[in-house]
C-alpha cells in the first residue's frame, strides 16, 4: 500500500474509531449516571428503614422519637456516593471471585447443598461475600471512570497525527520483523518518542514486544492490510 494510501486509511480509521470510542462514552456514562441514580436511592430508603428502627427503639427504652430530615437523608446517601467513588478508584477492576476451593474446611462443604447455600456462603466466607458486595455498590462509579477514560481515548484519537503516523506505518510495513526505537528515530529523526509510541499505542495491531517499548512491530492482519 502506497503511503498515500495508508495515510488516507488511517484517516478514515481515526474518524471511525474516535467516532465508536466517543459513543461507548456517552453509553457508559448514561448507564453509570442511571446506576447511581438507582444506588442513591437504594442508599436512601436503607437510611429511611434504619432511622425508623432506631425510632421504635429510641421509643421503647425511652420513650423519645428520634428521626433524620429529609435533606439529612439526601446528605447522607450522597456521602455514601462519594464513598463508593473513592472505593472504586483504589479497587481492583477484576471480578471478586468465589473464596477457592483450597479454602473450604471439611465443614463446609455442608454449605454446597441445600435451599440455603447462599444464605450460608456469605456467612461462611464473610470477606469474600464483602468484596463480592463492594463490587456491585461500586458498578455505578466505575461505569463513570471507565466513561472517562474513554473520553479520554476519543481525544488522543482526535488528536492524532495521521500525516506523520502514516510514513511510519509504511516504514514498518516495509520491514519483514520487528523494528526497534533506534531505527525508527534514524528514520524519521524530528519525531519525539515518547509521542510517537503513545499515538501508536492507539492503533489496534501495533505490538509492542518488551517492557521498555523499544521494540514494536505489525500483527499479522495489519501488516496483510497494509501490504
Amino acid at each position: 500500500m502506497a503511503r498515500r494510501t495508508i495515510t488516507t486509511w488511517l484517516k478514515t480509521w481515526q474518524r471511525k474509531y474516535c467516532a465508536f470510542t466517543f459513543g461507548l462514552a456517552v453509553l457508559a456514562l448514561v448507564v453509570g449516571l442511571a446506576v447511581l441514580l438507582v444506588t442513591f436511592w437504594l442508599a436512601y430508603v436503607v437510611i429511611v428503614l434504619g432511622m425508623e428502627g432506631i425510632s421504635a427503639g429510641s421509643v421503647l427504652l425511652s420513650g423519645k422519637q428520634v428521626g433524620l430530615s429529609h435533606g439529612w437523608r439526601l446528605t447522607l446517601g450522597l456521602a455514601f456516593i462519594v464513598l463508593l467513588f473513592m472505593s472504586a478508584a483504589r479497587a481492583d477492576r477484576e471480578h471478586p471471585l468465589q473464596p477457592r476451593s483450597e479454602n473450604f474446611k471439611s465443614r463446609d462443604l455442608a454449605f454446597l447443598s441445600g435451599r440455603l447455600r447462599a444464605e450460608l456462603s456469605i456467612v461462611a466466607h464473610p470477606i469474600g461475600s464483602a468484596r463480592m458486595i463492594s463490587f456491585w455498590l461500586c458498578m455505578g462509579p466505575r461505569w463513570v471512570f471507565g466513561s472517562a477514560r474513554l473520553f479520554s481515548r476519543s481525544l488522543r484519537l482526535l488528536r492524532l497525527q495521521s500525516q506523520t503516523l502514516g510514513p511510519v506505518l509504511e516504514f514498518m510495513t516495509s520491514k519483514p520483523s520487528s523494528v526497534s526505537k533506534d531505527e525508527l528515530l534514524q528514520a524519521f529523526p524530528r519525531l519525539l518518542w515518547a509521542d510517537l509510541v503513545s499515538d501508536l499505542a492507539l492503533i489496534d495491531g501495533i505490538l509492542f514486544l518488551n517492557a521498555d517499548m523499544t521494540r514494536l512491530t505489525l500483527s499479522d492482519s495489519l501488516r496483510e492490510l497494509l501490504a
